[in-house]
């Protein structure tokens, strides 16, 4: 469980992301939609399992979300179920 692959900046912010989830298809979402998925993850995180400690040493979910979204590019979820990946992309 981690929250590991770090993020490249692009020069120019869009706001739009590619975002992969277990068992799903590539989605474009919003930066907006891309924090209620990853909040909704995190919502859903197994009881009795602690957050990555990166994510662990924010006070509420919603700063960890960011910190994701500006800071990394992955989240490793407990057991069987994977890892969620996004990545900002321009769209022409």
């Amino acid at each position: 469980m981690s929250a590991m692959r770090r993020r490249r900046r692009s020069n120019a912010e869009t706001g739009t992301y590619v975002l992969m989830e277990p068992g799903e298809d590539e989605e474009f979402v919003s930066e907006e939609e891309l924090k209620e998925r990853l909040m909704g993850w995190l919502d859903k995180w197994p009881a009795g399992e602690a957050l990555p400690p990166d994510l662990a040493r924010f006070e509420s979910k919603e700063e960890a979300v960011s910190y994701l979204i500006t800071s990394v590019c992955e989240l490793e979820i407990h057991g069987d179920v994977g890892s969620i990946q996004w990545y900002q992309v321009r769209l022409e």
